[in-house]
């Protein structure tokens, strides 16, 4: 009787859990199929750029990326408005492998990028990472955070492989 209670509970929690809004949740993430229409200069990012994209395009849903040259990865997501403010400021943040990045031709050294932005809560929102050099292209675990006033909404991670890359060239 006693455990035949339990489950009961866990079941009302498990049911009730989708009765609650979540402040954001991942619409799509993968390697993306972009077009780049400007590219600024920004000395506060590692790579010393930022592109800038039209639409949102995923060409492969996955979170297995090969580490190749060309490759952008990232995430989809929409924040829900709990304010009915026209606009939120949101954090996005790219939090890079092991002991972070280093960019050769500045001697800047970085363990994630993260910028500030002023969104429309009511419009899909994305950010990537395009790898457009080789010392971009670093193995391990790359995580994807959207953050509102400190607190991380959604967190989405990414395997960069160097055994995906050779396994890819070898297919194609």
């Amino acid at each position: 009787m006693e455990r035949m209670k339990n489950l009961l509970w866990l079941v009302t929690a498990i049911a009730l859990t989708g009765c609650f809004d979540k402040d954001a949740r991942i619409i799509n993430y993968g390697i993306a199929d972009n077009v780049i229409t400007q590219t600024e200069d920004r000395d506060d990012l590692i790579s010393g750029e930022r592109h800038l994209i039209e639409t949102w395009s995923i060409k492969s849903t996955t979170t297995q990326i090969p580490n190749k040259i060309g490759t952008e990865f990232g995430v989809a997501y929409r924040v829900n408005n709990k304010t009915q403010a026209a606009t939120v400021d949101i954090e996005e943040v790219i939090i890079f492998p092991g002991d972070g990045l280093v960019n050769p031709s500045t001697g800047m050294r970085a363990t994630a990028d993260a910028e500030v932005i002023e969104i429309d809560p009511a419009v899909d929102q994305y950010f990537s990472y395009t790898l457009d050099y080789p010392w971009e292209a670093k193995p391990g675990t790359w995580i994807f955070q959207v953050k509102r006033d400190g607190e991380v909404l959604i967190e989405k991670s990414f395997m960069l492989s160097k055994f995906l890359s050779r396994l890819l060239h070898f297919w194609f």
